[in-house]
């Protein structure tokens, strides 16, 4: 079992390109970004995708990072039950 207690999506969105999303996530999350790539493609496939599992206080963190470099994308850090 894992010690992650939470998820952080982002959502499929309009506003940005892939290439800038694909960007920030790398930077921000320090991934690879072949990885990123995958987790943009699938929210644009599926509507949303996870990028991340971690604890409540590291997510709302990357996520506040996340939203200084792309403050229109839609992320939500999720409780796993």
């Amino acid at each position: 079992m894992s010690n992650y207690k939470h998820k952080l999506y982002i959502y499929d969105n309009n506003y940005y390109h892939a290439k800038e999303v694909i960007d920030a996530i790398c930077f921000s999350l320090n991934m690879h970004s072949y990885q990123a790539e995958q987790c943009v493609e699938i929210a644009h496939n599926v509507g949303k995708s996870v990028i991340k599992e971690s604890s409540k206080a590291k997510l709302l963190e990357l996520k506040n990072e996340l939203r200084i470099t792309l403050p229109e994308l839609v992320t939500e850090i999720v409780k796993i039950d």
